[in-house]
C-alpha cells in the first residue's frame, strides 16, 4: 500500500500554476500548524477546516490535509490542548529522573549507613558505661559490709561484660572509687568506659557541736589555759587566781569576763551576752545510745580490770555492768557504743604503754559513744582518742554523774582530766564538774559542763576545738553507708 502523502507533498506536487497559487495556502496552514499547538481541539479543528474551505481549488486536497495533519500534531485527552510531537522526549526524561533519583538515594543510603554505624558505636558505649556504674554499686555495697574493702582485685563478669574496680581512702575520710566497664570483654572491647567517683559515709547520727568550751549553768573557770575555739558561759567566765591569763582564739560568750582573759587573733569577747544552757547530747540521745549499746551483750563481770592481759581488743562495744579499770597496757578499741554502768579510770602510769580506749578505723570515719553512769578519771598518760587527723571520727563520752568536786583530784568530778594525758574526744557531763588540770590537752575536741574548771600553773592546759565537730557523724556499729558526693562523678575516658 503506497504512502500518504504530507500536506507539503500534496502542495507542492501540483502543477507549477497552481502550487505558486497555493504556495500562500501552505503557509497559511503550516502557520496554523505552528500557532494551534496551545488552542484547544475544536479551535483547531474549525480553523483548519476554514482554511481548506476558504480555498476551492484544495477541496479536492481537504481529506488528506486533516487526515495528515493529525500525524504531525498529538492531542492531549488530559489538558485539550494539542501539541507538536517530539520523538524520544518521554525516554529523554525519564533518564533524567532517574538519574536524580539515583543521586538522592546514594546519598540516603550513606546517610542510612552512618547513622546505623553510629548508632551501634553509641549502644556499645551506653553498655560499656552501664557495666562501669555496675562496679561503682557493687563497690558500694562492699564497703558497707567490709569497710576497709580496696577493690576486686581484677575483672569481674557481669551479665553483659566485665567491670575492674579499685578503691582509695582520701584525706578526708571519703573513698574514690575508679570502676572501668568492658562490653562483651576485655579481650574483645567492642566499647570500654572508665569512670570515678567519691563515696561519702552517711552516719546513723549527726550532731554540730559549736563550742569549744560550753558551762550549761554555772561559770567556766580559765586559770593559765589556752583555748582555740570559742567559749559559752550561762553565766560568767571566771579567773580564781591573779597573773595567771589565758586566751581565747575565737569569740567568747558570757555575763562576765574579766581583764585577764583575752580573746585574740580575730576574737571577740562578749560580755553581758551569756550563752544558753542546753546540753550537746540531750537525755533522749543519751537514752538511745545507752540501748544500742546494751542490745550488743555484756562484756563481762563487774568490776573488772583491762591490762595488756584484756580480751578487749577490738570490741564491737557492748555493756560492761560495773566499774571499769584500764591499766598499763590495757586498750579497747572500740566498734560501736560503749555502757559503762559503773565508774571508768583509765590509768596508764607505769608501762608497758598507755592505758587507753580509742576508735577503731573499720569504724572511721564516723565515731560512735562512751555512756558512763558514774564518774571517769583519767590520769597518768591515759587517752581517749580516735586516730587523729582530717576525716576521723570522734568519741562522744558522756558521763551522767553529778560529783561536782572543789578541787582537781581523782573520783572528785564527774569527768576529772588529770595531768599528762591528751584526748581527742567531745567530753559532756551535763548535771556536773568537768576539772582539767596540771598539763592536760584536748588535742581535738571539746568540753561541756555544768560547770568547766580550766585550772593549770603550769600554762600546759588548753584546749582545740576543730571544726570538723560542727557536723560530727556517729555510728551504731561498723555497717557504714556510704552515697556519692555530689559533683564528684567523672568520666575518665
Amino acid at each position: 500500500m503506497a504512502r500518504s502523502k504530507s500536506p507539503q507533498e500534496l502542495i507542492f506536487s501540483l502543477n507549477p500554476p497552481d502550487s505558486l497559487i497555493c504556495k500562500e495556502c501552505a503557509k497559511l496552514i503550516l502557520m496554523s500548524f505552528i500557532n494551534i499547538q496551545d488552542k484547544p481541539f475544536t479551535s483547531v479543528y474549525t480553523e483548519l477546516k476554514r482554511s481548506v474551505q476558504d480555498k476551492p481549488f484544495l477541496k479536492v486536497l481537504r481529506p488528506e490535509i486533516i487526515s495528515h495533519s493529525k500525524k504531525f500534531i498529538n492531542y492531549d485527552l488530559k489538558t485539550h490542548h494539542w501539541r507538536w510531537k517530539r520523538h524520544g522526549q518521554i525516554l529523554v526524561l525519564t533518564l533524567i529522573i532517574l538519574f536524580f533519583m539515583s543521586a538522592i538515594s546514594l546519598v540516603l543510603f550513606t546517610r542510612v549507613g552512618n547513622y546505623v554505624r553510629f548508632g551501634g558505636r553509641s549502644a556499645n558505649t551506653d553498655k560499656a558505661s552501664a557495666l562501669a556504674d555496675a562496679g561503682v554499686d557493687y563497690a558500694t555495697w562492699k564497703l558497707t559490709t567490709i569497710p576497709n574493702w580496696n577493690g576486686t582485685g581484677g575483672l569481674m563478669n557481669f551479665a553483659t561484660g566485665q567491670f575492674d574496680v579499685t578503691v582509695s581512702s582520701l584525706p578526708s575520710g571519703n573513698r574514690l572509687v575508679t570502676s572501668t566497664g568492658y562490653y562483651p570483654s576485655s579481650s574483645i572491647k567492642l566499647a570500654a568506659r572508665k569512670v570515678q567517683v567519691e563515696l561519702k559515709p552517711i552516719p546513723d547520727e549527726t550532731f554540730s557541736v559549736n563550742w569549744a568550751v560550753k558551762s550549761l549553768n554555772t561559770d567556766v573557770n580559765l586559770k593559765s589555759t589556752g583555748i582555740t575555739g570559742s567559749v559559752s558561759s550561762h553565766r560568767d567566765i571566771v579567773n580564781p587566781a591573779s597573773g595567771y591569763d589565758s586566751n581565747i582564739v575565737g569569740d567568747a560568750y558570757a555575763g562576765t569576763i574579766p581583764s585577764s582573759v583575752h580573746c585574740v587573733y580575730g576574737g571577740v569577747c562578749h560580755p553581758s551576752s551569756p550563752g544558753d544552757s542546753s546540753p550537746q547530747f540531750t537525755t533522749t540521745d543519751i537514752t538511745n545510745w545507752t540501748d544500742r549499746a546494751d542490745a550488743l551483750g555484756t562484756l563481762a563481770t563487774c568490776p573488772c580490770v583491762i591490762n595488756s592481759n584484756g580480751p578487749y581488743n577490738p570490741t564491737p562495744g557492748g555493756k560492761f555492768p560495773g566499774d571499769v579499770t584500764i591499766g598499763p597496757g590495757g586498750g579497747v578499741s572500740l566498734q560501736g557504743p560503749l555502757h559503762i554502768v559503773g565508774n571508768l579510770v583509765i590509768d596508764g602510769a607505769s608501762a608497758p604503754s598507755p592505758a587507753s580506749i580509742f576508735l577503731d578505723p573499720l569504724i572511721q570515719p564516723e565515731g560512735t559513744f562512751i555512756i558512763v553512769d558514774g564518774f571517769i578519771t583519767l590520769k597518768g598518760g591515759g587517752s581517749i582518742r580516735s586516730n587523729g587527723g582530717s576525716g576521723y571520727g570522734y568519741l562522744a563520752v558522756i558521763s551522767k554523774s553529778t560529783l561536782s568536786g572543789s578541787t582537781c583530784a581523782a573520783n572528785q568530778s564527774a569527768i576529772n582530766i588529770m595531768a599528762g594525758t591528751n584526748h581527742i574526744a567531745v567530753f559532756q557531763a551535763a548535771s556536773g564538774i568537768i576539772w582539767m588540770c596540771n598539763d592536760a590537752k584536748i588535742l581535738k575536741g571539746a568540753l561541756i559542763a555544768n560547770q568547766v574548771r580550766l585550772d593549770d600553773t603550769t600554762g600546759g592546759n588548753y584546749v582545740t576545738y576543730n571544726p570538723e565537730l560542727k557536723s560530727a557523724g556517729f555510728n551504731y556499729n561498723t555497717t557504714i553507708k556510704w552515697a556519692p558526693n555530689r559533683g564528684s562523678y567523672k568520666i575518665i575516658n
